[in-house]
């Protein structure tokens, strides 16, 4: 385990803290998160864009499928590969 510094605005850090534990993640857990699917994808795990906010983004992130993701973040942790189903994810997606 390491530590890493970041430096950045007071305010950034306070939204992102506020974003991530309604997701259910801690900020060192949404940046595991952000650096693994960084080397799974070899670049941006995202492509930048400016979008407003989609209240079906957020609904996306209930109990269960944080619950999903974490699961998934401690088996590839553990060497285990993660499969899922197109059918799994249609039903995360409601």
């Amino acid at each position: 385990m390491t530590t890493i510094t970041i430096d950045t605005d007071n305010e950034i850090k306070e939204a992102a803290e506020n974003l991530f534990k309604e997701m259910g993640l801690s900020l060192s857990g949404a940046v595991e998160i952000f650096f693994r699917q960084a080397l799974r994808d070899r670049g941006l795990p995202f492509q930048p864009s400016v979008k407003s906010i989609d209240e079906n983004y957020h609904s996306y992130f209930n109990e269960a499928n944080v619950g999903r993701i974490l699961s998934g973040d401690e088996q590839l942790a553990n060497g285990q590969f993660v499969v899922t189903t197109l059918e799994e994810l249609e039903r995360m997606a409601q």
